[in-house]
């Protein structure tokens, strides 16, 4: 199953690229990645997973979780049946760079990018990492909706 998470994760990565919503910070001493986010523009109607698909786990509980954050809070519906949600999703910061601001800088960046965009009015992040999750609840002031 390994190969088919990889086809499977790649699939998901080539949206953000497709849409030019992704950001990326370079080191300017040496041009090199310091990290990464991977944006989306967010609808509620992702393609379905089949049956047997080792993805379909996740993409159920990530409905689950959707719900709850349209239901229980005033996210607002209108504005992902509009495609006007801005979605973070993945992020990454490149060996040698953690701990150097990295991640805030590009978190801290998404509203200013939404907003130059023209047609974004929320911004909808997903996050894993406890040091992630302090980048947006306690650095930045976002307020969770969901988990």
């Amino acid at each position: 199953p390994r190969d088919v998470l990889r086809a499977e994760f790649k699939k998901e990565f080539y949206e953000p690229t497709k849409q030019g919503l992704g950001l990326v910070a370079r080191d300017k001493s040496n041009d090199e990645l310091a990290g990464f986010l991977f944006n989306v523009q967010q609808y509620p109607w992702y393609l379905p997973k089949g049956r047997g698909n080792p993805m379909k786990p996740l993409y159920d509980l990530g409905d689950e979780v959707y719900q709850e954050a349209i239901v229980k809070t005033p996210l607002g519906l209108g504005a992902f049946v509009r495609g006007a949600v801005f979605r973070v999703g993945a992020g990454g910061t490149a060996d040698g760079y953690e701990g150097r601001g990295v991640g805030m800088l590009l978190r801290s960046a998404c509203i200013p990018f939404a907003k130059s965009k023209g047609y974004f009015r929320r911004v909808w992040v997903e996050t894993i990492s406890d040091a992630t999750f302090h980048i947006w609840t306690d650095k930045l002031k976002y307020h969770v909706r969901a988990e």
